[in-house]
């Protein structure tokens, strides 16, 4: 990736840096930061970046000491502080790690990650009382934490107290039902309490999650042979022969069979979606994500694509070249950028680079997160087409991108589930700014008045800017041009419950159901079965 715009712009280096971070090629990343502190000394963050990437290369004394001068340059900032605490504990300097979190907690309270990693540190020097008030806390702040509720269940089951994991396990499950250990685990804990029709229930769960699990066939099996199902638990107990069997023979599966099951881990997602800025669409929402972004692909295939979205923009889709064709989702998948790139300047050659080219230019480079490039393709675009509507709406998408690739550097460390450290990131003290995402937004609507996932994505950008209302009123938008709009209703019923307005959020939800999205339902369960 090349930074072919203004090279005396740190934010630049920063993003390339932490593009690079997050490939973890540390040494290239360090080389951005340099850049970049050489164009900013003060900038604080800077330092810290730098301090992951020297981490991800062990070089921890160095690292230290760019936490210690981004502290003197800001001592108020307790993101520092928890990140000099997060490289201790990497260094297994516990209690150093613990002091460096108290001082953070000093100067932001309220911070639920704060807490989080500090049970970690004190987990480690084996004082369960500290870990479990820590793991408390960060539960008070936020109610919908799942991997809280699980730490703190394993260490509930460590000290024998059944009933009260079972409680927290029951919490994890209703945030996180897919978590495989989850149900695992309470069913085991279930078997003790001689519970074996709910732990059967449990196991089955698991079952279902990852149908190659033996263990959960054994425990089932046994379950099934205490009440009596002689048949079921016989043919259980050969299922999970031939499943134990496979993966004792077979190493790719030898990981999951080695889990400690009721040990402390991080569940595979996020820690904390406040942690991750308020700007993150969901951070509002108690732990309920709305419905991400629409945006554009590029697909290379002869296969007619279906999706009603494109509708919208059939006055592009018919210049697009085949086998090129345009899609459009809402979650990322992983694309083949050779093959797409090379479709792309065999069609094109050394003829002229119109705005179509530039257009698919830059969804190939959002694609690959090189977002700089992306923008840049976009905005040639637009230079040829002042008119081009979806390369507005796309380039303000990928400013967006880009901002969430910042602000979820600071995602820290993720806990394998054999205890090892699987990855460190780093959080941006940057500002958001969404004056241009709204401008190209905007614009897009100016051009394309009743193409309706514009509107919903400019509603999703106002919930980051609270605008709660404006929210509503481009929602309420979308559905008056798409009756069936379910994710619109689905996002609109999380704004009213934000709101307090339970009725209105049921009725939406409701709606959202209707038009076929089953995870309406889940919220129905909790905010209107009363």
């Amino acid at each position: 990736m090349t930074i072919h715009m203004d090279i005396d712009n740190s934010s630049l280096y920063m993003a390339r840096g932490l593009t690079k971070v997050n490939i973890q090629n540390y040494s290239a990343a360090i080389e951005d930061f340099n850049k970049a502190i050489k164009l900013n000394p003060k900038h604080a963050d800077l330092y810290l970046y730098r301090a992951v990437a020297k981490s991800g290369l062990k070089d921890y004394e160095s690292a230290i000491n760019d936490c210690n001068y981004a502290i003197e340059l800001n001592q108020f900032n307790a993101r520092a502080f928890v990140r000099r605490g997060l490289i201790y504990y990497e260094q297994e300097q516990y209690k150093k790690a613990i002091k460096n979190y108290n001082l953070a907690l000093k100067l932001d309270s309220k911070d639920a990650y704060t807490y989080y990693v500090r049970a970690l540190s004190k987990y480690k020097l084996d004082d369960i009382e500290g870990t479990l008030a820590d793991y408390s806390k960060v539960i008070e702040l936020n109610k919908y934490n799942a991997l809280a509720y699980y730490n703190r269940a394993m260490l509930f089951a460590q000290l024998g107290n059944t009933n009260k994991a079972i409680t927290d396990l029951s919490m994890v499950s209703e945030i996180n039902p897919d978590h495989i250990l989850t149900h695992y685990n309470r069913g085991q804990m279930r078997m003790e309490q001689s519970n074996y029709r709910d732990a059967i229930d449990d196991f089955s769960k698991a079952i279902k999650i990852y149908p190659e699990f033996g263990e959960a066939y054994y425990m089932r099996a046994m379950a099934n042979r205490k009440i009596g199902n002689l048949r079921s638990a016989q043919n259980d107990y050969q299922i999970a022969e031939k499943k134990l069997n496979k993966q004792n023979s077979d190493s790719s599966n030898m990981a999951f069979s080695e889990v400690k099951y009721r040990k402390v881990i991080e569940l595979e997602a996020n820690f904390n979606n406040n942690f991750i800025g308020d700007d993150k669409i969901y951070s509002v929402f108690s732990g309920i994500d709305p419905l991400p972004d629409f945006f554009i692909v590029l697909q290379c295939t002869s296969e007619t694509i279906n999706n009603k979205n494109l509708r919208g923009i059939s006055d592009v889709t018919k210049r697009i070249p085949a086998p090129l064709v345009l899609n459009i989702k809402q979650t990322d998948t992983v694309s083949d950028y050779k093959l797409l790139t090379n479709t792309v300047d065999s069609i094109w050659g050394n003829s002229n680079k119109d705005d179509i080219y530039w257009f698919l230019n830059g969804i190939i480079e959002l694609d690959k997160m090189n977002f700089n490039l992306s923008l840049e393709a976009f905005s040639n675009a637009i230079k040829i087409n002042e008119g081009f509507a979806v390369a507005y709406y796309n380039r303000a998408y990928t400013r967006l991108k880009m901002i969430d690739f910042i602000n979820s550097i600071d995602q820290d460390m993720h806990i394998s589930v054999d205890g090892k450290k699987k990855q460190l990131k780093t959080k941006t003290e940057a500002t958001n700014d969404y004056t241009e995402i709204l401008a190209d937004y905007n614009k897009a609507l100016e051009l394309k008045p009743d193409y309706a996932i514009i509107y919903f994505n400019r509603a999703n950008l106002k919930i980051r800017a609270k605008n709660y209302n404006g929210a509503l009123f481009d929602y309420n938008r979308a559905i008056k041009l798409e009756p069936e709009f379910a994710e619109a209703f689905y996002n609109k019923a999380l704004v009213h419950i934000y709101l307090k307005e339970f009725d209105l959020a049921c009725s939406a939800l409701s709606k959202a159901g209707e038009f076929g999205l089953k995870q309406a339902y889940v919220v129905i369960k909790r905010y209107c079965g009363k």
